[in-house]
């Protein structure tokens, strides 16, 4: 048999069967003097990792091995005179290469993302690149400004769930005259990143749910249980469904009526919601939203702008807008959980405290503080690290956007000191 032919036998068998490339590499250890040769005449089948009496019945067939001596004790054996070892190791490479290819496809075919985009996204990690900041432009990209405003949005939708007790959850409220792009957000969240969504006109039973007779009928709220949802136009919704949220918001759960009984159903959603006032919402309510934003009809030269900007945009593609690959990385980073170590864990508490001295507005609600520690999780969880003292800062930064610059560099001096 021609070497070639030979070649193509072996990266046969090594399609086939894992076995058969450990076998080869081991009879190549031997053969280039990376492992003691067994035996003056060569090795026998039990000297070789992976070997099988097939396999070798067929190398010695296809006249790759040849025996170099026979005794009543047993054969060995050597590679075949007229067979290069760099063109058994060639051809080993090309079938592992194959192998990773196929193994690219398959997993390509299993996840809710290409290949290309991981890789992607593993670059932009290892670059350093601040994955709220980039994620957060994609937000509906055909709303001009409001960045701020995208990447609360985009923390909420990134949040951990609940553990060890610990609510993980981020909760937004949008609140504000009609016109200021909160259901253009919304809107764009349901019906292209296919987030849950809700308002009074479009639920029967209502945010919680519903009891007929022997029938519950699930709200919005348990229907989104472990998903993020958006609730537009919350100040229309009763007072027994706002009611309902704050159950939901806080634990996890609704309470469903039925005649004398109650039906608890878990809703342990991520709320984002729209309002056009807030003036009759329960302050145990508003406590729950971890981020509020009260956004404003843009100013004259503001609007001057926007409309320039969508001039600009209008029916032109806009990179993002349909959000698959936010969605996709959403879902990759869905199951990750940073770590926090433990000088971290001390640096929180110290800034935290800090914080709580320069600014007596903040203190009394350690429910707010709490958010400090969820916002900053959620933060490295976005860039798929361990928690960092600098995410403590970003988080409070986020939190309380008016904090002003001294405040900021006596906190980042302080972190510098600790270390």
């Amino acid at each position: 048999m021609a070497e070639n032919d030979k070649i193509a036998v072996i990266k046969e068998l090594c399609r086939k069967k894992e076995d058969y490339v450990t076998a080869f590499k081991e009879i190549l250890k031997i053969i280039k003097g990376e492992r003691e040769r067994p035996d003056q005449f060569g090795f026998s089948m039990y000297d070789i990792r992976g070997m099988s009496v097939h396999l070798l019945s067929r190398l010695r067939q296809d006249q790759i091995l040849k025996c170099t001596y026979e005794s009543n004790k047993g054969k060995w054996f050597w590679l075949a005179d007229d067979l290069p070892v760099e063109d058994i190791e060639r051809a080993i490479e090309e079938v592992d290469e194959e192998q990773c290819e196929n193994e690219k496809i398959g997993l390509q075919n299993q996840l809710p993302y290409n290949i290309g985009w991981l890789e992607k996204w593993e670059q932009m990690l290892r670059d350093g690149v601040d994955m709220l900041e980039y994620w957060s432009k994609q937000i509906n990209p055909k709303v001009i400004g409001l960045e701020y405003v995208k990447q609360v949005v985009l923390l909420s939708l990134a949040s951990a769930g609940d553990k060890y007790g610990d609510r993980g959850r981020i909760h937004v409220l949008m609140y504000g005259d009609p016109g200021t792009a909160k259901s253009a957000i919304g809107g764009w969240l349901v019906h292209t990143l296919g987030i849950i969504g809700a308002s009074h006109r479009t639920s029967d039973v209502g945010l919680t749910g519903d009891a007929r007779g022997d029938t519950i009928a699930p709200g919005i709220l348990p229907v989104a249980n472990e998903r993020a949802v958006y609730i537009d136009e919350l100040d229309k919704f009763s007072e027994k469904d706002r009611y309902g949220l704050l159950e939901s918001m806080e634990e996890g759960e609704v309470i469903i009526h039925a005649g004398k009984t109650h039906v608890r159903l878990p809703a342990r959603c991520r709320v984002i919601a729209g309002a056009n006032s807030i003036k009759n919402f329960a302050p145990e309510l508003l406590d729950r939203f971890d981020f509020k934003v009260d956004l404003k009809i843009p100013g004259i030269d503001e609007e001057k702008e926007i409309i320039a900007q969508i001039v600009e945009a209008w029916r032109e593609a806009k990179e993002g807008y349909y959000g698959e690959e936010l969605r996709a990385y959403l879902e990759w980073i869905k199951s990750y959980e940073p770590k926090i170590p433990d000088e971290v864990r001390k640096m929180i508490a110290i800034l935290i405290q800090a914080f709580i001295d320069m600014n007596e507005a903040v203190r009394g609600s350690i429910r707010k503080k709490e958010s400090i520690v969820r916002v900053a999780y959620t933060i490295a969880k976005l860039n798929r690290r361990a928690m960092k003292a600098e995410d403590v800062l970003h988080a409070i930064r986020l939190l309380y956007p008016t904090i002003n610059g001294g405040q900021v560099t006596i906190l980042q001096t302080l972190m510098g000191m600790v270390r």
